[in-house]
């Protein structure tokens, strides 16, 4: 939703928008603006919190060429940057 549509994840509107969209009966609007299951809701953030180690790194490399340092970032990244990597190791000759 917000990634690929921009929408805003605090949004009433967008949130009642995509509940449509999926499928969810009964009135998203009033669910959203009550306390209804609020605990559970902070109950599961701080559990998915608990889990998070950080930004996600990626390391990429071939494997046929273990003299190279692997080409390394960290953080979402927008899907030019992996092509642009996977581009460039291509351009590297094997065992060479």
């Amino acid at each position: 939703m917000y990634y690929e549509e921009g929408k805003h994840l605090n949004s009433i509107e967008h949130l009642m928008e995509s509940a449509n969209k999926i499928g969810i009966q009964g009135d998203v609007k009033e669910f959203l603006t009550s306390r209804e299951k609020e605990d559970e809701v902070y109950l599961t953030a701080d559990s998915i919190k608990s889990m998070a180690q950080g930004v996600p790194t990626f390391l990429l490399s071939r494997p046929d060429r273990p003299d190279q340092k692997p080409i390394s970032f960290s953080g979402g990244q927008p899907p030019e940057s992996f092509l642009r990597v996977f581009r460039h190791l291509q351009t590297l000759r094997a065992g060479s």
